[in-house]
């Protein structure tokens, strides 16, 4: 179907209706468009210094059960000795820490993350995060917490459930960004196809 109906509502608001396929196909268009959106803002932060790229390499050995104490620690260049003296904790200690031996603690593991810059998040294993309770600190200076419980009134959420809803998009975003950069690297293979928008348009006849 690639006829488009419209017309009013007796409120007088403009309705257009659509075939299911042509919706489906709108929507498709939308969403890459989103995500290469996202991937251009992930680009730019990534050229300003604001985000860092880990190797395929690095994220392979993250997957397969690597523990990511080792694997940041070597892909900073640093041996075993160096981290133990800069973070002030025993060699001991970080070699059991790396095989799986021991767990640090909450500040132990803060301590390393800092070290290696890197997040708490990335230092935490599913197993760690399952058994532990890491807790949060976020820095709302300068007023910003005002603006958040200002924000958070007008939605009619309390600020905790304000933040926590915040860094949930945050977190949704970061996924979108992996999902459009893995579908933008099946382009040049013909492994997904790209539609100029104003076939879509024309497609759905959408020229007026």
């Amino acid at each position: 179907m690639n006829t488009v109906v419209s017309f009013k509502t007796p409120d007088g608001e403009d309705m257009i209706v659509l075939g299911k396929s042509d919706y489906e196909a709108l929507l498709e268009c939308s969403e890459f468009t989103k995500d290469v959106a996202a991937v251009d803002a992930y680009r730019r932060k990534l050229a300003a210094g604001e985000q860092e790229a880990i190797p395929e390499t690095l994220a392979h050995r993250l997957i397969d059960g690597a523990n990511p104490i080792r694997v940041y620690r070597e892909w900073r260049g640093l041996s075993a000795k160096e981290r133990a003296e800069r973070t002030g904790i025993s060699a001991a200690f970080l070699s059991e820490s790396e095989n799986g031996k021991k767990e640090g603690g909450v500040s132990t593991l803060k301590r390393i993350a800092l070290e290696l810059n890197v997040s708490l998040d990335d230092l935490v294993t599913g197993e760690q995060e399952s058994d532990m309770a890491i807790p949060v600190t976020i820095d709302l200076l300068d007023g910003r917490f005002e603006r958040v419980k200002a924000a958070a009134a007008q939605l009619g959420q309390s600020p905790l459930d304000f933040i926590r809803e915040a860094i949930q998009e945050r977190i949704d975003d970061v996924e979108d960004v992996r999902s459009a950069e893995a579908a933008l690297k099946k382009i040049p293979t013909g492994e997904m196809k790209t539609y100029p928008l104003e076939d879509v348009i024309r497609k759905l006849g959408l020229e007026n």
